[in-house]
């Protein structure tokens, strides 16, 4: 019976204690980390930004977790979320709230099993020269009962931070390396190609009178066009089909985007380029070195296992007959996609 007592007012104090210590415990919590990453911050926001990145650098999705779907809105945009389940059956949910680009990504971190847990945070981006600062910042709650548990959240949960952000940061660098290395510096985005209606005329041509045939054919189309009755609805594309490096020629076609019910003349072609995914970057300068830029595409479709469609698509948004300085010239190149 002694030892019943003992036992009895052990609980009763240790309860009481361990109440105390919920009394005086914050009933929030906040695990906050940052890095200082080298890599400039447009590379390690797109890390982020795009929930199907996290797989190559998040830890939780490189161990024991699996990425069961990637729906909820477009990928890289505001609603966008990523879901996980573990070998364990534990579940959850990272949704992306709002996205300010280059600045900051609110998010709510969701634990759907095996007990519900709702945490709300954010990533922010600190521009430094050539480098970024990279801040993970979340914010939860418990119960009264289960406050002394913050302690340990805090502190378990800032390791598997530390461990995000040097997984994100070997990324990022890597990234910024084969962008140097083998895109030159140059920024390739993954997009899609619009439909457009377009007067054009093909051949195969010389290399050495390619600029000749282009210049040429590009004013032709748009005088036919407007004797037409059609409006020009776009900028010049010069669409590059198959060479012949043996005979140095060309195949390739002068096209401009033309609106309108007519139809052109007897000289003149008319086709539709359907809307398809693309990968495209924006070079500027003269057209001498565009083969090194359209290299650096060329890589980017082999590292991404992507297949290419022909034709090769130059869009020229400004160039000798808008701006006599070469290096102000704006030529967008597109790769089409299968």
């Amino acid at each position: 019976m002694k030892i019943l007592k003992i036992i009895i007012l052990f609980l009763i104090v240790t309860t009481g204690l361990y109440l105390g210590a919920c009394f005086f415990l914050p009933k929030n919590y906040t695990i906050e980390k940052k890095l200082e990453i080298n890599s400039p911050a447009d590379l390690v926001f797109e890390q982020v930004q795009f929930l199907e990145n996290w797989k190559n650098w998040n830890p939780f999705f490189k161990s024991n977790y699996k990425i069961s779907s990637l729906t909820g809105g477009e990928n890289g945009k505001e609603n966008s979320y990523i879901r996980w389940k573990n070998k364990n059956g534990q579940e959850g949910k990272l949704k992306f709230i709002k996205i300010e680009p280059l600045k900051k990504i609110e998010c709510v971190l969701t634990i759907e099993k095996p007990k519900p847990i709702t945490v709300n945070g954010y990533i922010s981006f600190e521009p430094l020269e050539k480098n970024t600062t990279v801040t993970f910042h979340f914010e939860g709650n418990n119960q009264f009962y289960l406050r002394i548990l913050n302690v340990f959240i805090e502190k378990k949960y800032k390791k598997d931070l530390e461990k995000t952000l040097e997984m994100l940061a070997e990324a990022s660098v890597k990234e910024y390396e084969i962008l140097k290395n083998e895109y030159f510096g140059y920024k390739i985005k993954e997009s899609v190609f619009e439909e457009r209606t377009v007067g054009y005329v093909r051949k195969t041509i010389e290399y050495e009178k390619l600029n000749e045939f282009f210049h040429n054919n590009f004013n032709k189309i748009k005088i036919e066009a407007r004797n037409c009755n059609f409006k020009i609805s776009g900028h010049e594309l010069s669409l590059y089909y198959k060479p012949d490096d043996v005979n140095k020629v060309y195949n390739v076609a002068a096209a401009v985007p033309i609106q309108g019910d007519s139809t052109l003349g007897k000289d003149y072609s008319q086709i539709k380029l359907e809307k398809q995914k693309a990968i495209f970057l924006n070079y500027y300068g003269g057209y001498y070195n565009i083969p090194t830029a359209e290299t650096a595409l060329i890589n980017y479709t082999r590292n991404k296992k992507l297949s290419l469609k022909k034709p090769i698509i130059r869009e020229h948004l400004k160039g000798p007959e808008q701006e006599p300085d070469s290096n102000k010239w704006h030529t967008v190149i597109w790769f089409l996609i299968n």
